[in-house]
């Protein structure tokens, strides 16, 4: 995930129906059509100016392409979370382009949510920002048919226009398990905002950014782990043997390991330490009693010898 200098970069992206099945997502921008936005003119003198950095032509083929993999409108948005979630925060001085975001790989909540907003409009759905002046923090509002059913907190919508538009955090450090639609910050949920309408955007660019989506289908074939994981250590050296299909001609492999039933386990774990320290105290006061008792005996023995004499 990320970007290289080159300037194509590369996302995971999982199904929404079946989270076993995962695609690349590799984006490319042309030198030209960086240079293009680097180009522009970055200021902005109000929050109405942000409209200017919504670039939703440019990023057109990257919306397409996440469309073949969400059809659904809000798996679609929460696929675009995934996609800016991945890109690293960082405070920007000033406001780039999205084009320039995926470039950088870096950006802070204005950036991250302009990026967010231009790939859902091409995708045909209709965004707003929302800027809470007070916290300093932007994230974006996604019009759809109905409440978002995928939250896994309370929704949160605000009207524009008399249309319900659903919160959607762009900021996470979890891409894998982030913010859905619909879900806001508990910092965000009453404080002042301001609803920031995308009716200047840019409608045309002079080239688009190129992308190219791959299917990763999961291992088929076994693979061995040694030693066996009975227990689990803060640090710890595992080694794998097998095959995995599709075959990769170049590239790396990341394995994503998932503890199983990790809450078991930690009770488990709590209830193995309670019972020791029960033992532990069980054994001293044990210990005890047996010095108590043998200093009893000792005295009665002085008693008996001292009453003989």
């Amino acid at each position: 995930m990320g970007a290289t200098q080159d300037n194509s970069m590369s996302y995971k992206l999982l199904s929404q129906t079946d989270s076993s099945v995962s695609y690349t997502l590799s984006v490319l921008v042309s030198q030209s059509l960086y240079e293009y936005y680097t180009g522009l003119s970055h200021e902005y003198a109000s929050d109405a100016d942000f409209s200017k950095f919504e670039t939703t032509y440019a990023v057109k083929p990257v919306a397409e392409a996440m469309r073949q993999v969400y059809p659904d409108d809000e798996d679609f948005a929460n696929g675009v979370l995934t996609l800016v979630h991945q890109i690293p925060y960082e405070g920007t001085v000033p406001a780039y382009y999205p084009v320039e975001t995926l470039v950088k790989n870096k950006g802070d909540c204005d950036m991250l949510s302009l990026l967010a907003a231009s790939i859902l409009q091409a995708g045909g759905l209709q965004v707003i920002l929302f800027h809470y002046y007070g916290q300093e923090h932007m994230n974006i509002g996604v019009r759809l048919a109905s409440a978002p059913e995928d939250a896994k907190r309370s929704v949160y919508c605000f009207e524009n226009g008399g249309e319900a538009y659903y919160v959607a955090e762009t900021t996470s450090t979890n891409w894998t398990d982030g913010w859905r639609v619909g879900e806001c910050p508990s910092n965000l949920q009453t404080a002042p905002m301001q609803i920031i309408a995308l009716y200047n955007s840019e409608k045309v660019a002079p080239e688009q950014v190129s992308v190219s989506l791959e299917r990763l289908e999961p291992a088929t074939s076994p693979v061995e782990v040694s030693p066996t994981p009975t227990t689990v250590e803060t640090t710890a050296t595992v080694t794998t043997n097998g095959q995995i299909t599709p075959t990769a001609t170049i590239g790396n492999i990341t394995p994503y390991i998932t503890p199983y039933n990790s809450k078991n386990t930690a009770i488990l774990t709590y209830y193995l330490f309670a019972e020791i320290a029960v033992a532990i105290i069980l054994t001293l006061i044990c210990i005890k009693m047996f010095f108590v008792i043998r200093e009893k005996k000792g005295k009665a023995k002085d008693n008996i010898s001292n009453s003989g004499s």
